[in-house]
């Protein structure tokens, strides 16, 4: 029996189409290409902590470090780094969206204000001799989806987005 006689369908032994066999074995290996890739996307963030979720936005006199992926009732830290140099407070502006999926649970250090405005929430902060603050925030999430959000410090404002699964 040569290899072509292999690849043929048949009744006897057994009925076999090996038109459908063939189409299923490439399914088969589709399918193990695609879970092989879902996995290397996990691994590398698509749904949780990881190079593919960390984030972070720059404007002029401040940084925001996050994860873009989280999940619905996680926690997750976010750092805002302000610096204005010969200021002894330093203002930022979250809004958006995103401020009704995401609880507030601690800042580190604590802020000097806060107060809602009419689409955020305002952070003041006491700055260094340098005028620079570093705060850590405690972020609680409960919520689904895109969700858009902004950071405005000073004139400068910039979105950004955090998914949140299941």
């Amino acid at each position: 029996m040569d290899e072509h006689d292999e690849m043929r369908s048949r009744t006897y032994p057994v009925k076999e189409d090996m038109a459908f066999q063939r189409r299923m074995w490439t399914v088969e290996r589709v399918g193990r290409y695609g879970l092989c890739l879902l996995l290397l996307l996990t691994l590398a963030g698509l749904f949780s902590r990881g190079p593919l979720s960390w984030a972070t936005l720059e404007l002029t006199h401040a940084t925001l470090e996050y994860d873009r992926f989280l999940r619905n009732g996680s926690h997750t830290d976010v750092t805002l780094d302000l610096h204005a140099p010969g200021a002894t407070r330093t203002v930022a502006v979250l809004g958006g969206e995103a401020l009704d999926a995401i609880s507030l649970e601690s800042i580190q250090p604590q802020a000097e204000s806060m107060r809602t405005v009419r689409d955020g929430l305002e952070l003041t902060f006491r700055a260094d001799d340098t005028g620079h603050t570093r705060a850590h925030l405690s972020l609680g999430v409960n919520g689904l989806g895109l969700q858009r959000a902004y950071l405005r410090v000073g004139d400068d404002t910039v979105p950004f987005w955090i998914f949140i699964f299941p």
